[in-house]
């Protein structure tokens, strides 16, 4: 038996926009102007957008931080944009976490701290208190916007003309390699992929369910109880792998510090009832941890790159990136525009000093990268629903062309 190539597969937000996931672009245009009157933030701070829900608690529930939202971001628009319309929401997140974990406020809020609280009376909080509070709201909507309610029926053939190609082509890679895909996405779209014939739900992401001491509430309307939920132990031994590069709507921290633990928390449990079994003077108990308001996803120009090398997750995940990309004999780039600094330069540091590897750009329009000027990069139109596989394929290696 011929040993396994390997190939990697990088994703962006293209990648998802046929499944009616928003892109970059579409969540600046969602996240630039927000009104009061369409979000929802619950006395437990979780936060979502109305979908033309009425909320009976609008004069009261969180109305200074629902206010705080919608004239932070006009301040913003007008303030230091001049109106011009060029919102980036991982530009904004560095821009208001830089004053949070400054602990200092730009002289330039200064005055609109001061005018939003002559506008509303009877303000309490802190301004860091203010800051903060929109941060989790913020977080929160990013997340909102990526979420859908899960499908886990299986994926047979044929498939929808929309991932179509990209699935016929796992499947034929996935015959003699072993495949990586590393996802810059926050989304669960991937994971839906890969209940499909193609993968057969044969896929390590590096999270286990065996051994967890991590528990979730589950709430069946009929009852509450406990479900064993995924921790991360860095395990990748399955033909397909992914490796969620910027996190995931569905992973919390338990804990704090270098002792905190990255869980998979299951659709139905709230991520406000989590808890960790131990065994206390002989006897199993289950202490909780009430502070995750939020997902554990990367966001920010700046911000993100920071956390590559913090935490459990992010180092680990990192060095699988890096390993992977200097064993791949093929790297296919699909719906990522290049805008990630440290992205690229681990693509240009561990996968093409390698003089026989080649890397596929798809993409609807073609992005600004300067090794596109080499023979070894290819770009592929049409993004991933009518990209051009057989290009791919005649191009790989010869044994990871055997069927």
């Amino acid at each position: 038996m011929n040993a396994l190539g390997d190939v990697s597969f990088l994703i962006g937000s293209g990648f998802s926009g046929p499944a009616g996931y928003p892109t970059a672009s579409k969540l600046n245009q969602r996240l630039a102007k927000i009104s009061e009157h369409e979000i929802c933030i619950h006395s437990s701070g979780n936060a979502w957008f109305l979908e033309g829900q009425k909320n009976l608690n609008a004069a009261w529930m969180h109305l200074e931080d629902r206010l705080f939202v919608q004239e932070f971001l006009e301040f913003y628009q007008s303030a230091l944009l001049m109106g011009s319309g060029a919102f980036d929401y991982e530009t904004f997140y560095d821009y208001y976490r830089r004053a949070i974990e400054g602990n200092r406020c730009p002289k330039e809020l200064v005055p609109f701290f001061r005018d939003f609280r002559a506008r509303h009376i009877g303000i309490i909080g802190s301004n860091e208190h203010l800051l903060q509070n929109f941060h989790k709201t913020f977080s929160q909507l990013i997340a909102n916007l990526l979420s859908k309610p899960p499908q886990r029926s299986h994926l047979c053939k044929p498939y929808h003309p929309s991932y179509e190609k990209f699935l016929l082509l796992v499947e034929r890679l996935g015959k003699s390699n072993r495949v990586h895909f590393h996802t810059l996405n926050h989304d669960l779209w991937f994971e839906r992929l890969a209940i499909s014939d193609s993968m057969h739900a044969e896929m390590d992401d590096g999270f286990a369910e065996l051994g967890s001491p991590y528990y979730g509430e589950m709430d069946s309307r009929e009852e509450l109880y406990l479900v064993r939920l995924s921790w991360f132990t860095n395990k990748f031994t399955r033909r397909f792998r992914l490796y969620k590069l910027h996190g995931s709507i569905d992973r919390y921290w338990f804990g704090g510090g270098t002792a905190a633990d990255l869980i998979k928390v299951k659709w139905g449990v709230s991520h406000m009832r989590l808890y960790r079994e131990i065994l206390l003077k002989g006897k199993l108990q289950y202490i909780d941890d009430n502070g995750n308001f939020y997902p554990d996803f990367l966001t920010g120009t700046t911000h993100k790159i920071e956390k590559y090398r913090l935490g459990k997750y992010y180092p680990a995940i990192f060095r699988h990136f890096e390993r992977n990309l200097a064993r791949s004999h093929t790297l296919i780039v699909i719906g990522y525009g290049f805008r990630d600094s440290r992205i690229n330069e681990y693509i240009e540091k561990h996968f093409l000093d390698g003089t026989s590897k080649s890397v596929f750009v798809v993409d609807i329009a073609q992005p600004v990268w300067s090794p596109f000027s080499s023979k070894r990069v290819h770009f592929l139109g049409n993004g991933v629903s009518g990209m051009d596989t057989e290009f791919i394929l005649k191009r790989l290696p010869r044994a990871s062309k055997s069927a």
